[in-house]
């Protein structure tokens, strides 16, 4: 008999598919412990965790941290369980290597849960929420780098955490600079930490004169497939300024940490690095 998640991989039997590559697939569980429970399996078929080569497991391991990014953003859940079940006494009832995805939250955790079911067409409107959340490029292979910096004497970072930590679970690697840099101290990390974007939260009214210092640093430090994006208080006709001279999209009070995502990410699949 063939392996139902062999099928899965062949489009052979249906399922709601989450993300797909050459090597990867995943999908939400019909038997889920929490609604979201997604699975992640190579679409070679390996019978369990230690028959599977390593660097195809690297590739399963690469994909199930990138869908938990989204499970745990779309399901608002306060955390998640990533658990591969190996042979009979340990629950595994598929053998084709794979991994759970089970979000979780303060009010549910038990050892023995409890298996839910979705209702008529339920199903789908669950993979739709993750998949509204899941990137629309895949970063299956080198990480977006950010830097995230305030910038000038604006003494608050808290939405700069905010932006740094989301990044973080759409899958980006973030390294956060701290309160009251210099355009030279960004450039120069920026430079240090081989990344793909400079982000910017600016609240002190100073944008007309760091951004403009921050870009042509970089310009004079060959940075120009680097980009520079940001935020703050900013005023419509500044932003219009900022992009003549070459900066990105600047975000204002009210704009969603994963339209920032996108856009970084979108941003970098139509400039890739030189």
């Amino acid at each position: 008999m063939e392996c139902i998640f062999c099928n899965i991989a062949k489009n052979k039997a249906e399922a709601e598919i989450l993300f797909e590559d050459d090597n990867i697939v995943a999908f939400l569980d019909i038997r889920p412990v929490n609604y979201g429970h997604s699975l992640v399996i190579p679409k070679k078929h390996y019978d369990n965790f230690l028959t599977i080569p390593k660097d195809e497991l690297e590739k399963v391991i690469n994909a199930t941290q990138y869908i938990a990014g989204a499970v745990k953003r779309s399901m608002n859940a306060d955390g998640f369980n990533v658990v591969s079940n190996n042979g009979d006494s340990a629950g595994q009832t598929v053998y084709h290597f794979h991994f759970h995805i089970i979000p979780r939250f303060k009010s549910d955790f038990t050892l023995k849960p409890k298996l839910k079911s979705y209702g008529e067409g339920a199903i789908r409107e669950f993979a739709d929420e993750i998949r509204s959340f899941n990137t629309r490029t895949s970063t299956m292979g080198k990480k977006i780098r950010v830097l995230v910096a305030k910038a000038g004497l604006d003494g608050h970072d808290r939405g700069a955490k905010v932006i740094a930590a989301a990044l973080r679970d759409s899958g980006m690697e973030v390294i956060y600079t701290g309160l009251r840099q210099t355009p030279e101290m960004i450039v120069e990390a920026a430079v240090q930490e081989d990344v793909d974007i400079i982000g910017i939260s600016i609240l002190s009214g100073a944008h007309m004169t760091i951004l403009p210092k921050i870009k042509k640093l970089m310009d004079e430090k060959g940075l120009d497939d680097v980009l520079l994006t940001g935020g703050g208080i900013i005023p419509e006709d500044d932003i219009k300024e900022l992009k003549k001279l070459g900066v990105g999209e600047l975000f204002t009070p009210g704009a969603t940490t994963y339209a920032i995502a996108d856009y970084i990410k979108d941003w970098r699949k139509n400039n890739p690095r030189k």
